[in-house]
């Protein structure tokens, strides 16, 4: 559990910065005139606060205070920049250091939720990065991300362009899970 639980409030402390990131990132695109990007911006503080959420719920510590970091903000295609990173980064280098590291509790209910917990997070970072990146190719060409509604899975955080119809990709649950955030 001693894995599990450092793995988890290192989640928890990325996590949490984000949020407040792409909180600055949304009121920056807003200004900046594009809209639906702010959009997305805030999708992803919904979906990061929902990580936080589950990491919070797996590591059974109600009283743990996230450490936040320390973030860098520049113009909407900077900050677009630096977010595809940053999930790139979670899904390919920091979730799966994590889950090796964790994988020796998996023979505990905590080790199994931490694993989940951490599992969903790296499927839907890897999401994040896709709409992102599509975001930052439409700045490029000097237009907004225009995407039609985003919807986010109230469960794992999963971003969707359009009303989802299935269960969601990444968790499972029913459709009626996602949220339109606006």
């Amino acid at each position: 559990m001693e894995k599990s639980a450092r793995c988890l409030k290192e989640s928890i402390d990325g996590e949490s910065t984000a949020v407040l990131m792409y909180g600055t990132y949304a009121e920056l695109a807003e200004k900046e005139n594009f809209p639906n990007i702010a959009n997305l911006f805030r999708c992803l503080v919904f979906a990061e606060k929902i990580h936080v959420k589950n990491h919070m719920s797996a590591l059974r510590q109600p009283d743990y205070h996230a450490t936040l970091h320390d973030y860098d903000v520049g113009s909407t295609f900077e900050n677009l920049k630096k977010a595809i990173g940053g999930e790139i980064d979670e899904c390919k280098k920091m979730y799966p250091k994590f889950l090796k590291e964790i994988k020796s509790e998996m023979d505990t209910v905590y080790g199994k939720v931490a694993m989940l917990s951490m599992q969903w997070s790296l499927k839907v970072e890897e999401k994040h990065a896709k709409i992102l990146q599509q975001a930052f190719d439409c700045l490029k060409k000097g237009k907004d991300f225009d995407q039609g509604n985003l919807y986010t899975c109230q469960v794992c955080g999963n971003i969707e362009t359009g009303k989802p119809t299935q269960t969601c990709s990444i968790c499972g649950h029913d459709a009626s899970f996602f949220e339109l955030i606006k």
